[in-house]
């Protein structure tokens, strides 16, 4: 199978897996597009290395993220940035999409992190909101569909009002995880994403240096530091490390972004696979083995090192 021919397979799985709850997206959903994960506990089993409590199914299910909405219209615009068409169905979907955005955007939400300590406001969350609505608007442009963009422009500055007084620290110029939190790895993607702000515009770059200081160790980035409702400590997370020789690529910090991507590259097991997170203290990879996504961030990493380095400037994001 070619890559026009993958990428109209994962348009088609989206289609087909969201079918029973759009417009609304869940987190999760069965490998046959099922909504419905009950989550309960093995309390009879340990788990790998005790790892306690053994769960099945997953309570995520019924989480609200708002930054998936966003997450979903991105892909299908870097689907359409490939050359491939979107039909009448594809644009139902995505205006379903933006109109969630455009009337819970306000609300609390549960956060990429999935954690379970409640809903509340999280910044990377309306950042996507926002990314996914400007995505949108361009795609209608581009393609001549009449869509109510001035609902998703109102909406949009609404957001961004948002973001500037409440998402926003001004003795760390940077962005923060909730409204008078501290860092989030997560933020990263401003630095990722122009649809919001420049890669280097002095709040991104502030935000990229607060995780800098917050939350790494060595050459590992944590997800973040606080109470998530979820038992015991975790390692430091692989795909945030990649993030973060992403992030400082893009905005022109090359030396550190190559010595990063170097150093984590030492820290694949012996066949150059990597796990969920790291412990910084002894190099044990921990959580799912091998993960998905740490390798997709290293990927992405060195594209954006290649492309940097070929540039020898400060990049303009590209859709992910």
């Amino acid at each position: 199978m070619g890559f026009h021919e993958e990428a109209d397979a994962f348009v088609d799985w989206i289609l087909y897996a969201t079918r029973l709850t759009q417009p609304e997206l869940q987190v999760v959903y069965t490998l046959h597009g099922e909504p419905h994960i009950p989550e309960h506990l093995l309390v009879d089993l340990d788990g790998y290395r005790s790892s306690r409590p053994v769960r099945v199914g997953n309570q995520a299910s019924q989480q609200f993220q708002l930054d998936v909405y966003g997450e979903v219209i991105d892909a299908f615009a870097r689907y359409r940035a490939f050359g491939r068409p979107l039909d009448r169905d594809n644009y139902r979907f995505l205006r379903g999409l933006a109109d969630v955005i455009v009337h819970r955007w306000h609300e609390p939400d549960d956060g990429i992190w999935e954690v379970r300590s409640g809903r509340v406001h999280h910044v990377h969350s309306k950042v996507m909101a926002l990314v996914g609505r400007r995505h949108l608007e361009r795609l209608a442009v581009q393609d001549g569909v009449h869509l109510p963009l001035h609902r998703y422009r109102r909406a949009a500055a609404e957001i961004e009002r948002w973001l500037v007084t409440y998402g926003v620290d001004p003795t760390r110029n940077a962005f923060v995880a909730v409204p008078g939190g501290g860092a989030d790895a997560s933020l990263l993607w401003l630095a990722l994403q122009d649809a919001f702000l420049s890669p280097t515009h002095p709040w991104v770059i502030g935000t990229v240096d607060s995780v800098r200081r917050e939350l790494t160790v060595d050459d590992l980035v944590y997800r973040y530091h606080r109470p998530d409702g979820l038992i015991g400590p975790e390692g430091a997370f692989v795909i945030c490390s990649f993030w973060l020789v992403e992030a400082l690529a893009r905005i022109g910090r090359l030396d550190e972004a190559y010595d990063r991507f170097e150093r984590l590259l030492h820290r694949a097991n012996d066949v150059g696979l990597y796990a969920e997170e790291i412990d910084p203290a002894t190099g044990e990879h921990l959580g799912n083995f091998p993960q998905a996504f740490s390798h997709i961030g290293l990927i992405s990493a060195a594209l954006a090192l290649e492309e940097a380095t070929t540039s020898r400037k400060p990049l303009r994001a590209a859709a992910h």
